[in-house]
């Protein structure tokens, strides 16, 4: 008998309950059965549908009592949707049941709150405000990997918040603001992530692995743009402005949310119509309470960013919480990480219109 590893991807995980297991078998046939009797008929009609690679060698359509196994070996279990060539039609388990509006709305309040938060720090120093942002970029980078169920999902992390990390030294050293510097070093981790996919074993679900990798650091980068107009004179105010619009915005729609939800602005969604118009004016008025109190930044100019910042967030918004009530993912590890993006992706995606604006409104 040989003794291994069996690792289950996707929904054979979700069915399995566990990442892997070991085995003690001298043919793949033999794990199979094995795993089958540790688990409920769930695992079965999963493993019923899904390809298999022993040892990095993809098992094809060999019967799987002629395929042995070798000691420290390993089985990866692909249902189609991580790799596997056949439909599956049948569903797991039960669908996941929808976030709680009352949830999705401590959600927009947490949102309001970062969003604050990182406008205090602006007003601190470059310094402070890039390391609230690093912040930010670390726990999205964990909570969109663990989202996606991206497999080894270390390299991928490691790569995302090292590029994370040079992004918001090179733009925030720098004594003019330019955001077009860390061009150079997303195409680096572009190019990292490329090797990465080419030397990891097994290599599963590539495409969902180097995707999950790239939007990590695309999310890095538009987290980065308010480090960059930081740099601009003027830019605290500017990022400030743009922040407590993007924080009153969300907060304001989610509470609206809660007491007016119809009509929805979406099929599906649990966002209002109401409550998005009240977002808009609540980023506006936030906007200018700010601006009439800075001189430096002025009220027309400081309601000008907070609205343009308060509609991209609140239309990121929109869309994320779209696909969270319409498709929440069925794995528990999945779920988790639904929190933190719902609150930290609408602000971070607000980054790159408050830097545009406060460019152009800043001369």
């Amino acid at each position: 008998m040989a003794i291994g590893t069996i690792r289950f991807w996707a929904a054979a995980r979700a069915a399995a309950g566990v990442a892997e297991e070991p085995y003690d078998a001298q043919t793949l046939a033999e794990a199979l059965a094995g795993a089958r009797a540790r688990h409920d008929e769930a695992l079965a009609k999963v493993l019923d549908r899904c390809s298999f690679v022993v040892d990095d060698a993809p098992v094809g359509g060999r019967p799987h009592e002629s395929v042995l196994l070798t000691d420290d070996g390993s089985v990866e279990v692909l249902p189609p949707f991580a790799g596997g060539s056949e439909p599956l039609t049948e569903s797991v388990g039960p669908a996941p049941a929808p976030v709680p509006r009352s949830a999705a709305t401590l959600a927009g309040v947490a949102a309001g709150l970062t969003a604050a938060a990182l406008a205090g720090l602006a007003l601190l120093g470059i310094g402070p405000l890039a390391g609230g942002v690093f912040v930010v970029q670390v726990v999205i980078a964990l909570a969109w990997l663990a989202a996606l169920d991206v497999p080894n999902g270390g390299g991928p992390f490691v790569i995302i918040v090292a590029t994370a990390g040079v992004i918001d030294a090179v733009v925030g050293s720098e004594s003019e603001p330019d955001i077009g510097r860390a061009a150079g070093v997303a195409g680096v981790a572009v190019v990292v992530a490329l090797l990465y996919q080419l030397a990891r074993r097994p290599r599963v679900d590539v495409t969902l692995s180097f995707g999950g990798t790239v939007s990590g650091v695309a999310f890095a980068l538009c987290a980065a743009s308010y480090i960059s107009l930081r740099v601009e004179s003027g830019g605290d105010f500017a990022d400030a402005a743009a922040l407590l619009g993007v924080g009153a915005a969300l907060a304001a729609a989610r509470l609206v949310d809660l007491a007016l939800p119809h009509p929805v602005a979406v099929p599906g969604s649990r966002r209002g119509v109401a409550g998005l118009v009240v977002g808009v004016g609540a980023g506006v008025l936030a906007g200018w309470a700010y601006g009439s109190s800075c001189a430096e930044l002025g009220a027309d100019h400081a309601i000008r960013l907070a609205l343009v910042a308060a509609v991209i967030a609140l239309v990121a918004d929109l869309a994320i919480d779209a696909v969270l009530a319409g498709a929440p993912p069925a794995d528990d590890r999945s779920r988790a990480a639904l929190p933190p993006l719902g609150i930290l992706l609408p602000v971070v995606l607000a980054g790159p219109a408050a830097y545009v604006a406060g460019r152009i409104l800043l001369g």
